[in-house]
């Protein structure tokens, strides 16, 4: 997980690359399969460095993943062998707000971007879990 690693570690910079090639090729195929004058509407989750400082993301958003992959890592040790659980791993990459916006990729898919808003998402029952208010059970099961 990218999270984790320092803003200009090689592997960090790996899963940005590769965040970029997914994205890209998500807005290729989208492309080839909207009707024309079709609307492709994205819901994407990022990150705002511009509330946090740049060099504060990578913290910021360690500390907002830290639960929900704990509980994704005990959910992997409770269906995975040992043998699986050393290869386990995320392949997530927290990208920016305008590592989407990107004007040249979507003249290249034909695409024209109408509208692009960000905003927060308040997770309730992630803070009841944080604050131990329902157990990991309740969380899984709502």
């Amino acid at each position: 997980m990218s999270t984790y690693l320092d803003e200009n570690d090689l592997e960090r910079l790996v899963f940005a690359q590769q965040a970029q090639l997914d994205y890209t090729r998500v807005l290729e195929h989208r492309s080839r399969e909207l009707v024309h004058g079709g609307v492709l509407i994205l819901v994407v989750a990022s990150v705002n460095p511009s509330e946090h400082g740049p060099s504060s993301t990578a913290t910021h958003m360690a500390a907002m993943a830290v639960l929900p992959i704990q509980i994704l890592y005990e959910c992997a040790q409770a269906l995975l062998t040992r043998e699986e659980l050393l290869d386990f791993t995320f392949p997530i990459h927290h990208r920016s707000f305008d590592d989407f916006i990107d004007n040249s990729l979507f003249a290249r898919c034909s695409l024209k971007l109408i509208k692009a808003e960000q905003f927060t998402m308040k997770e309730p029952l992630l803070a009841e879990l944080q604050q131990g208010k329902i157990t990991l059970d309740e969380f899984a099961r709502a």
